[in-house]
């Protein structure tokens, strides 16, 4: 199976699961509300079918061309000297900014903190590529690693958590449901043609017959 087919079909997975947790929130909202309730945080609606197509085109890998650029700027910004925003809109934009650990993020701003789609480099070399909420990851994104692993799937308040699929630096793709920030998870291996059950703990994949 191609890699563009593999990851249409994660992030199709990805929106359904998406569209059917709104669903049940839906129903759970006709309840009866309890005598003195709390004042609940609007919730963050689920992707349409453009954004995952788009978020298919700048994340999948292989990276874009653009992304590339973004990375490599980022780069260049967090080894220099300069700190703050260093271009654009960095509070109700977008923009490029370097923080004082050397992390350098470009993208979308909303009050002073990321808020939209953008690109963060961590101090590490690590990169995460995708949406922001209130200055944390959450939506869908994806995950670079150190080692050359490589996550995309869903984030919950700066976690990965959710649906998603990890591909590891030899080639072997893991899909399933991931929690504890990506530390554990059930699913399967794509291609193997035993199907067997899968899981993640610690970043280290084991298969039961």
């Amino acid at each position: 199976m191609g890699h563009s087919r593999l990851w249409r079909g994660i992030l199709f997975v990805m929106l359904c699961a998406a569209l059917a947790s709104a669903c049940r929130s839906a129903d759970e909202a006709q309840s009866p509300a309890p005598a003195a309730p709390t004042a609940a945080a609007p919730a963050t609606p689920p992707p349409t079918s453009a954004e995952v197509e788009g978020v298919e085109r700048s994340i999948g890998p292989p990276l874009s061309a653009e992304s590339k650029r973004v990375r490599e700027e980022l780069g260049d910004a967090s080894s220099g000297i300069q700190r703050g925003c260093i271009s654009g809109d960095c509070e109700n934009g977008s923009g490029v900014y370097v923080y004082r650990d050397g992390e350098a993020y470009s993208g979308n701003f909303r009050e002073r903190k990321r808020q939209g789609n953008g690109i963060l480099r961590y101090s590490n070399g690590e990169f995460y590529e995708g949406a922001f909420q209130n200055d944390q990851r959450h939506g869908i994104g994806r995950y670079d690693f150190q080692n050359g692993d490589i996550y995309v799937g869903e984030f919950t308040d700066g976690r990965m958590q959710g649906l998603g699929a990890y591909l590891f630096a030899d080639g072997v793709e893991y899909q399933g449901r991931f929690d504890g920030n990506g530390d554990s998870g059930e699913g399967t291996i794509v291609g193997d043609e035993h199907n067997r059950n899968c899981s993640v703990e610690n970043r280290v994949l084991s298969c039961r017959n």
